[in-house]
């Protein structure tokens, strides 16, 4: 009786595995119709189940296991695959070479964070290429509506199912009505739906819906959306507003009767225009305002006619200028360079910006004088210029009161003095809050804590640079690849980050709090599924967007210059940077139309935000491709016409031969630059990056920070930074096995940028020392992602000792002018001292002096400050005069004699930093709510403590957190259930403090199971168990 029961439980096992079996994959008919010219000779359906054809270096050989065949009944490529239940990523490829690589069009599934690679999720019951054939043009995963030139085309699906499985229901619609007995329609041995509607359908839009319910009770439903265009004339270049003089006109003629068209605008002479193959094409001229363009032909005695409208801008809104001059103790704003484009006469309304009187409000000359004001600043005010239409245009202009009374006049290449001041926070939104949504309130909500606002302002920071906020492909910013600069809409907020109001509501509060916010845009290209770059490749040359990118790749001059990122052209010969991929198409600012578009996206922000200007991403594109006076100059003159005291950052060199020509202070060839800034690429990457703490290196360093006394003007300043969103964290490059060791190696780096001329920039994570320590220790991606993007710990180790630090450096910077100039003199130790960078900030009667110990032993250095050049003061230096040694960073002072300045020594710990003014007066650094690490030292721990990871279960990536009360080595490891390590998380000596490490096993290629972590820290040992689940 035993066997009988054993052998009956035998036979239910193998028959739940033989069913189990039977569900585990599915055949998948693959489809593809494609609108190449000439047709392909073959197709392959490349993805994760074949190993990508397979390929080599992006060719796919004729026979492969992914190659297709064509069906001529259908007009389709086809195959069949056989697949296990899961998710894959798949293209489509053309004859085999490496410009044929396509996204599938019949699936709107795709993944653009990976080349759009077309994602297939295959189930039990699944549903696949929802399409109608034949279409002319039209993208699903771009969300395109099919275009279709037939009046009853196909409607087709895909319904696949597992072996033991069957159809239970099928229904299907169009346009809302049901397709009766839907279920006549579907071929159960290939899987396919295929239906022709009965009678034509009218042209326009019309949507197909199906849903299909299997015998396990899974239900299916997709639907997609097309457009038919079956009347004999169809005009496809679309209505537009243009600044040409000309517009190409194309479209497709259905009826092969036409062999000729008429095309006229505004009813004026036509002119005849030969149909070939099908199609018609022709560039017209334009009238000022409104064009009919009409399409017309007669054929037996029927004439079929299509027409679009385009408009030829003309300017109707006044051009609102206001200039500022200046005679004694009185300036003159005037506002009579202003110009009306129809020759209006002008009336004017001066007012006051909230904060700043000047006692303008109501005024309404064409010119204003008002007294001079006593206080040195910035002072900025309004014009608004209206015409007898009631046209009106506002600017904002400003002029600057410096300390000695001298009036700052706005000039093309000037800027306000807060830029003078510059300390730069870099925000990443997505980094400073744990949030996946609503970010940017999240942000508000903070205020002094960590990521908020006042906590930046109390920091000692002036200017935040916030990372694009702007709509992306897929609407959400995430800490890998995706980080807001596919933009595909350039009027809205990226969901993630939350709505126009939200950021509005930052701007005013960041404003409220004396902060000013530059956003990053991206002037150099724009997503591929961006509506503009959607339309030139959809309609061609018929789109009058397809002028708007590049489309030739540069032979010579200085548009070949790719910073290394090489070229690439997409199937339909739009470039790109072979670097970013052709997710991002470039822009073409030479095409009159496409910069002005750019332009009111631009002045969009400045208007409706009150921004303070932008950080312009990859600004070495279109200076090189289209040069300064399609782009650098057009752009700069217009955005500083609207509001003058702005700031604009260019991603570009700013060192470097040739370099200069960025820079709006720079003139050549009758042409200027338009940033006001650049970045220091030659420091980071020469001096900063590779820094290895020898004397050696403090020479580079030197070098490179000197940049030879060079600058293109005085209004030209070079952006200079330790870290960025693009490079790796710099604890985690000048790391070593003792924790805070690393720290102050950054902080003594940090002292040496913060006081030296330029803009320093702090990036969100760096003041707690984010990406060091770290389980992500691999060099490349994704765990550089990890470091130098992920969501900050703001509760880090390195909090208590580098927050105090970075707010020092930026009140010291933002107190004392003199680190605002463009001077600096180094200083070698008399006594030898090659560990040891001094350097001077030479500034009448109130002199900086920065120095700072690059070794790991306590150094001491002699310094000659009455070395020719090195400090200024009235009548020079005296022997008997008493001089005020200040020490900024821990507010000590000392009086020394003139006599005594040939000779100061200075002993700094290791990697410590002194930062001195030399004066005439006793000074001190006044910081409002300081950091301090005394603080900070009340939450130390006060035993040793391993906490239960979480999430537990997890997949694949989990949070381990512990606490020590002493500093202590610490080892941190995970083993699986037979004792084997299987990753080492942390081995390192570390203070007393909090810690979380993120441990991935999806980069261990582990498999389900319970793991064990242990912790040893000293004499403390400790072990949990947590549950990987795949």
């Amino acid at each position: 009786m035993r066997w009988s029961h054993l052998s009956a439980l035998l036979f239910f096992i193998l028959l739940a595995l033989s069913a189990a079996h039977a569900q585990d994959s599915v055949s998948i008919f693959f489809r593809y119709q494609s609108l190449s010219t000439p047709a392909p000779s073959r197709v392959h359906f490349p993805g994760q189940f074949n190993n990508w054809g397979p390929n080599t270096n992006g060719n796919i050989a004729a026979g492969a296991p992914s190659q297709a065949e064509f069906n001529s009944v259908t007009g389709l490529w086809e195959k069949v695959i056989r697949l296990p239940l899961g998710t894959y990523q798949y293209k489509i490829n053309e004859n085999g070479v490496v410009t044929g690589w396509r996204t599938d069009p019949l699936n709107r599934r795709f993944n653009a964070a990976d080349n759009d690679n077309s994602i297939l999720t295959v189930e039990p019951l699944t549903l696949f290429q929802v399409a109608v054939f034949p279409h002319a043009s039209g993208s699903q995963p771009f969300n395109q509506s099919f275009v279709v030139r037939v009046a009853r085309p196909t409607l087709s699906a895909g319904i696949f199912l597992a072996r033991n499985l069957s159809l239970t229901s099928l229904s299907a619609s169009l346009d809302n009505q049901p397709i009766a007995n839907a279920n006549t329609f579907y071929n159960a041995a290939t899987g396919i739906f295929s239906y022709q509607p009965q009678s034509n359908l009218s042209d326009g839009l019309h949507t197909f819906r199906i849903s299909a319910t299997a015998s396990n009770g899974a239900t299916q439903t997709d639907s997609i959306q097309f457009e038919v265009r079956a009347r004999p004339i169809q005009i496809e270049s679309p209505s537009f507003v243009t600044r040409k003089d000309s517009f190409h006109v194309g479209g497709v003629v259905t009826d092969n009767r036409i062999s000729t068209v008429q095309i006229s605008v505004n009813n004026a002479s036509a002119q005849v225009q030969a149909v070939v193959m099908g199609s018609f094409d022709r560039t017209v001229a334009l009238q000022n305002g409104r064009n009919v363009i009409r399409v017309s032909a007669s054929v037996d005695n029927e004439t079929f006619v299509d027409s679009v409208v385009v408009t030829k801008f003309v300017p109707q809104v006044p051009v609102a200028v206001a200039t500022v001059s200046v005679s004694g103790n009185s300036i003159t704003l005037s506002a009579s360079a202003s110009t009306d484009p129809q020759g209006q006469a002008l009336t004017f309304l001066w007012r006051d910006v909230d904060g700043v009187a000047l006692g303008l409000s109501g005024r309404t000359d064409a010119s204003v004088t008002i007294p001079k004001p006593t206080r040195a600043g910035d002072y900025p005010f309004i014009l608004i210029a209206r015409d007898t239409d009631g046209n009106a245009d506002t600017v904002r202009q400003y002029f600057t009161v410096r300390a000695n009374g001298e009036v700052i006049l706005p000039r093309y290449e000037t800027s306000p003095d807060w830029v003078r001041q510059m300390r730069l926070y870099l925000l990443f939104p997505k980094a400073a809050s744990n949030q996946n949504l609503g970010i940017l309130r999240d942000l508000l909500a903070r205020g002094s804590a960590p990521g908020g606002l006042e906590y930046i302002r109390n920091m000692g920071f002036n200017v935040i640079w916030i990372m694009p906020v702007m709509k992306t492909d897929n609407d959400r910013i995430d800490n890998g690849i995706g980080i807001g600069y596919n933009i595909v809409d350039f009027y809205s907020v990226v969901s993630t980050y939350g709505t126009l109001q939200d950021f509005k509501d930052f701007v005013t509060e960041a404003h409220r709090l004396g902060l000013k916010v530059i956003v990053d845009v991206t002037p150099n290209h724009t997503g591929r599924n961006h509506p503009w770059a959607v339309s030139a490749r959809t309609l061609g040359r018929r789109s009058p967007y397809f002028t708007w990118y590049q489309r030739t790749i540069p032979t010579s001059g200085p548009g070949t210059n790719t910073n290394g990122l090489g070229w690439g052209t997409d199937a339909a010969g739009f470039v790109y940077y072979g670097g970013f991929s052709q997710a991002l198409l470039n822009f073409e600012w030479s095409d009159l139309d496409a910069r002005h578009a750019m332009l009111d996206v631009y002045k969009y922000w400045l208007k409706e935000f009150d921004l303070d200007g932008f950080r312009f991403d990859i600004y070495w594109g279109p200076h090189r491709r289209n040069g300064r006076a399609n782009f650098d100059e057009f752009l700069r003159r217009e955005l500083k016409r609207i509001k003058g005291d702005i700031y604009l950052l260019a991603e570009s060199d700013g060192t470097g031969i040739g370099s200069e020509t960025i820079f709006a202070d720079h003139e050549s060839g009758g042409l200027r630059g338009g940033a006001d800034a650049g970045y220091d690429w030659k420091l980071y990457g020469g001096a900063i990056r590779p820094f290895n703490f020898t004397p050696q290196a403090i020479n580079t360093l030197h070098n490179e920070l000197f940049n030879n006394g060079f600058y293109p003007g005085p209004n030209s300043y070079y952006m200079r930074f330790l870290e960025n969103k693009d490079e790796d964290r710099i604890a985690f490059l000048y790391r070593t096995p003792d924790t805070l060791t690393a720290y102050r190696r950054t902080m003594a780096m940090a002292s040496v940028i913060f006081t030296a001329p330029g803009h320093p920039l702090l990036y969100t994570g760096q003041e707690v020392g984010a990406g060091f320590p770290t389980s992500a220790t691999n060099l490349g991606e994704p765990d550089l992602n990890v470091r130098r993007r992920g969501v900050v710990n703001w509760n880090h180790f390195g909090r208590t000792l580098l927050m105090p630090h970075y707010q020092r450096l930026a009140h010291i910077r933002a107190q004392f002018p003199a680190f605002w100039t463009q001077s600096l003199q180094r200083l070698i130790p008399t006594n030898n001292n090659n560990f040891i960078y001094a350097f001077t900030r030479p500034f009448e009667n109130q002199n900086g002096l920065t120095v700072v110990n690059f070794s790991d032993q306590a150094q001491t250095a002699t310094l000659n400050l009455r070395t020719a050049g090195a400090v200024l003061f009235t009548g020079g230096i005296q022997d008997n005069a008493t001089y005020f040694l200040n020490n900024l960073y821990d507010n000590t002072r000392r009086e020394v004699r003139g006599s005594e300045l040939s000779a100061v020594t200075i002993t700094l710990a290791p990697f410590g930093s002194a930062i001195f003014t030399l004066s005439t007066t006793p000074d001190a650094v006044v910081i409002q709510n300081p950091l301090s690490a005394e603080q900070d030292t009340k939450t130390v721990p006060q035993a040793f403590v391993l906490e239960q990871n979480y999430p537990n279960p997890f997949n694949p990536t989990t949070t381990i957190r512990y606490q020590l009360p002493q500093a202590t080595t610490v080892s941190l490891k995970v083993f699986d259930v037979l004792g084997r390590e299987v990753a080492t998380l942390v081995n390192a000596r570390q203070a007393a403090g909090q810690y979380s490490v993120l441990f991935s096993a999806g980069n261990k290629a582990l498999s389900s199971g319970v793991y064990f972590y242990r912790l040893q820290a000293g004499n403390f040992v400790e072990t949990k168990k947590m549950v990987l689940i795949k």
